[in-house]
């Protein structure tokens, strides 16, 4: 029989069996780990703000935005497993908002189109995958963009990209 005393011990006991069990359970049969991609995506100055610039080695695309800062699209779209393409004259985004400007993604395999920023247009509510971006001095002394692609497990849709 237990005891009203024992009874924060033994859950204490329980609470820790289970954390450790999880943590062996993560390391031997999850296998959590994930590949990390880090793309050198060149110069800072050289991307300007409202223009899309693909970097279809590894289906990524970079988009400066006005208040400065900038947007890296994963180019694979996780529901199909497909490569968006960019069509930069497309007007879709334009008619379903007025403040946007033209360009989409389209999604080859599904239909589904984004805007440029990567918000979903038709087809699709989830917006398309970012990536982070930091920027650093590169070899060459000048500033250039990183963008750490995460959880790619390849680099080229199946359409080609």
């Amino acid at each position: 029989m237990v005891t009203r005393g024992a009874i924060g011990p033994l859950a204490l006991l329980v609470v820790s069996l289970l954390a450790a069990a999880a943590v062996v359970w993560g390391w031997l049969v999850a296998n959590p780990q994930f590949d990390v991609l880090v793309l050198d995506a060149g110069p800072a100055d050289q991307l300007a703000v409202g223009r899309v610039t693909p970097f279809p080695e590894v289906d990524v695309y970079l988009l400066g935005l006005a208040d400065g800062r900038v947007r890296a699209l994963d180019g694979v779209v996780r529901a199909s497993g497909c490569s968006v393409r960019w069509l930069a004259d497309d007007q879709r985004p334009r008619e379903a908002d007025s403040r946007r400007g033209p360009g989409a993604f389209l999604d080859p395999c599904t239909g589904a189109v984004w805007a440029a920023t990567g918000d979903a247009i038709s087809g699709t509510s989830e917006p398309l995958r970012t990536f982070r971006v930091t920027f650093q001095q590169g070899e060459d002394g000048v500033q250039h963009m990183y963008v750490d692609v995460v959880g790619r497990d390849r680099l080229a849709g199946p359409d080609g990209g």
